[in-house]
């Protein structure tokens, strides 16, 4: 998506920028990306098995963009 912005920008061509803008929303929708823009936004986060101590909830809203607020000091490997 990035790639194609960068194209339209560059381009003069309104066709070319048509298309490109076309690929893009699809890409968009796609995926269905989401912005957390309002309150809390729950994902679901991956971590291996012997990966322990990490919080079953986590959020990705605007003040916690970062998993510094978990506490990862206290994240540990099994061996």
């Amino acid at each position: 998506m990035i790639a194609n912005f960068d194209k339209i920008i560059l381009s003069v061509n309104q066709e070319e920028i048509d298309k490109l803008t076309d690929e893009i929303l699809y890409l968009w929708a796609k995926n269905l990306y989401a912005l957390p823009v309002l309150g809390f936004f729950y994902t679901p986060v991956v971590v291996k098995n012997n990966f322990k101590n990490v919080p079953r909830e986590g959020t990705l809203a605007f003040p916690y963009m970062s998993p510094g607020y978990m506490n990862p000091e206290q994240f540990f490997i099994k061996k």
